[in-house]
């Protein structure tokens, strides 16, 4: 499996990559402190950005201030810092809400796993030489794209390595329309034609969290 892979023309599909979305808990005291506390933070490698949930802002509490600073500003403040709270349309927030199940048992226990269906609509607004080609990528630029494969059973299946532990392992699952176009070059002295990867169109975006130990399920649109 090797990320964006393609599976055939209208109705066919390619692979790529794919993400994660933050628990809908409650705030921690820890989100309360003031907006400046959260500039300037710079994470160590191999470590992750701390994310306010983007779906629960914290109630403002009558009176409280916390070191000058009123607590739903600060939580307003803080939140814009990040990137995953930008409106991205999917289900950031509710990944425990989406089905999943756990991973066969000659799976390494902290490895994520992801399963997309795309719509047989989708599939059907298709031109003749289009497919779809659906990538997962790290939304903070932290680990690489997950490497997957467009199966048999009309699904593309991602596989991560094993996630580490207090990392909220949020990704991006993009899906576009491309097609694959003949070019020629030279190669020595003969010309041959090779084929390029073209993109037609962005279809949309869906941000969630890879679960340790678990499939998560995830339908487009």
């Amino acid at each position: 499996g090797s990320s964006g892979s393609s599976g055939g023309s209208s109705g066919g599909s390619s692979g790529g990559s794919s993400g994660i979305a933050y628990g809908n808990g409650p705030m921690s005291q820890g989100y309360m402190v003031p907006a400046d506390a959260y500039q300037g933070y710079v994470p160590m490698m191999g470590q992750g950005v701390m994310l306010p949930p983007a779906t629960m802002p914290m109630a403002p509490v009558a009176g409280a201030n916390i070191a000058g600073a009123n607590v739903a500003g600060a939580n307003i403040a803080a939140q814009q810092q990040y990137s995953n709270t930008s409106g991205v349309v999917g289900s950031l927030g509710v990944t425990y809400h989406l089905p999943s199940k756990q991973v066969n048992s000659d799976i390494h226990p902290r490895v994520g796993l992801l399963e997309v269906t795309v719509s047989d609509g989708t599939f059907r607004s298709l031109a003749a030489g289009e497919e779809i080609k659906v990538s997962v990528e790290d939304e903070a630029g932290h680990f690489e794209e997950l490497e997957g494969y467009f199966g048999d059973d009309d699904k593309w299946h991602f596989e991560s390595e094993p996630l580490n532990t207090g990392i909220p392992h949020i990704y991006d699952v993009s899906f576009e329309v491309v097609r694959m176009d003949m070019k020629r070059q030279r190669k020595g002295d003969k010309v041959i034609e090779v084929e390029v990867e073209k993109k037609v169109r962005d279809l949309g975006i869906r941000r969630l969290r890879l679960i340790p130990n678990r499939t998560v399920y995830l339908n487009y649109p």
